[in-house]
C-alpha cells in the first residue's frame, strides 16, 4: 500500500512482543524491521519474556540491555490467589456463588476462547450482573465502549480472553477470576497481575477441574510456590448439573408412558368411544394364495429325436441362453 515510510525512523517500540512473536507474527515483525534504518534504537516491552522468546527476538536486538521491574515469574505479594476445584458441570454455578459472596468493586473474568467469553457473559447477564465483553472478534467501537464502561463502573464484571486482555490497563480491579485455567503458566502471572497494581490489595480465583492436575503443577513450578486449593463454604458440590438455559418444566418420565392402543381392522371407534387397548391390528390374516404361473415363462422348444431312437443331448448353456435357441436374424 505504501501509506507510510519508515526509512527516517529513529526509535522502534514493540509492545507485548512475546505475545506477538509467540502467536506467529514473526514474518510481519521482520518485514517492519526491514523497512526501518539499521541505525536506530529498538525497545521491547512485555509483562513476561521467557527464555524461548529471547531467542526468537534476538534478530531485532543488538547488544541489548535488560531492565526488569519486579521479580520475574512471581506473583505480586499484594495479591491473594487460590485454586477452587469443581466439576465441569458446576463451574458457572461456582462462579456465580463466588461473585455473590465476594465484596468486589470490579471483577475481571478470563476465558480461553471467544465463544466461551460470549457464553459466560450471556449467562452472567441472565443472573442480573452488568457485564462487558472484550475479545478479538469485537469491533473497535465495542472494545472502547467496554473498557470505558468498565473503568467508569457502568459494568461491574468484564469477561475477556488472553489476547484482548494484553491491552487492559484498568486501575482499581479488585478481583480476577480465571474461569478457564490459562494454557501457559506465564499467562497465569499476567492474568492475576491485572489486580493488586500500584501496591493495592487484590484477590484472584482460578476454577479448576479434576483433569487439570498437570496444568496446576505446571503453574506451581513456574511461580515456584504451592497455590492453596480451597472450597467455597455453603456451595453444594454434589448438586445435579443445571438444565440448559430456556428449558422449562420437569424432565419427562418415560417409565409412565401409556401403553399403545390398537383397533382391529374395520372397527374404528366412533366419536366419544374409547380405544381398546392391546387389541390386535388384524383379527384374521388372510390365507396365502398360490402364486399363479407366469404367462411369460420360457418354454424350451421340443427337440427332434436323435438318429437311432436315442434321446437328443441337452443343448449347452451360454450366459443363460442355449445354443439351440439361437436363430439367424
Amino acid at each position: 500500500m505504501k501509506c507510510i515510510r519508515l526509512d527516517a525512523l529513529q526509535i522502534l517500540i514493540l509492545d507485548e512482543v512475546d505475545r506477538m512473536l509467540d502467536m506467529g507474527f514473526v514474518k510481519d515483525v521482520k518485514k517492519i524491521i526491514g523497512m526501518c534504518p539499521k541505525e536506530r534504537q529498538t525497545l521491547f516491552f512485555s509483562a513476561t519474556i521467557p527464555p524461548e522468546i529471547d531467542a526468537i527476538a534476538s534478530f531485532a536486538l543488538r547488544n541489548p540491555a535488560r531492565v526488569e521491574i519486579g521479580v520475574a515469574r512471581t506473583v505480586n505479594k499484594s495479591v491473594t490467589h487460590a485454586f477452587y476445584p469443581v466439576g465441569t458441570a458446576l463451574k458457572f454455578e461456582l462462579l456465580v456463588a463466588l461473585l455473590a459472596k465476594t465484596d468486589f468493586h470490579s471483577c475481571l473474568v478470563f476465558s480461553r476462547t471467544k465463544h466461551g467469553a460470549d457464553k459466560i457473559a450471556r449467562k452472567l447477564k441472565a443472573a442480573n450482573h452488568s457485564v462487558a465483553v472484550l475479545h478479538a472478534n469485537r469491533s473497535q467501537s465495542q472494545r472502547v465502549e467496554a473498557l470505558e464502561g468498565f473503568k467508569s463502573g457502568k459494568y461491574e464484571v468484564m469477561v475477556a480472553t488472553d489476547i484482548a486482555a494484553r491491552g487492559i490497563d484498568v486501575a482499581g480491579v479488585s478481583h480476577v477470576i480465571n474461569y478457564d485455567i490459562p494454557a501457559n503458566p506465564e499467562d497465569y502471572v499476567h492474568r492475576i497481575g491485572r489486580t493488586g497494581r500500584a501496591q493495592a490489595v487484590g484477590e484472584a480465583f482460578t476454577l479448576t477441574t479434576p483433569e487439570q492436575a498437570d496444568d496446576i503443577r505446571a503453574i506451581e513450578r513456574f511461580i515456584g510456590q504451592k497455590v492453596p486449593q480451597l472450597k467455597l463454604e455453603g456451595f453444594n458440590y454434589n448438586a445435579p448439573p443445571p438444565r440448559p438455559m430456556g428449558y422449562q418444566g420437569a424432565a419427562p418420565n418415560y417409565s409412565q408412558r401409556p401403553a399403545p392402543s390398537y383397533q382391529p381392522q374395520g372397527q374404528r371407534p366412533t366419536a366419544g368411544q374409547p380405544h381398546q387397548a392391546h387389541a390386535p391390528r388384524l383379527a384374521h390374516a388372510p390365507a396365502a394364495q398360490p402364486r399363479p404361473a407366469s404367462t411369460h415363462a420360457y418354454q424350451q422348444p421340443s427337440q427332434p429325436a436323435a438318429p437311432g431312437g436315442g434321446a437328443q443331448p441337452a443343448p449347452r448353456k451360454f450366459g443363460g441362453l442355449s445354443r439351440g435357441s439361437w436363430t439367424r436374424r
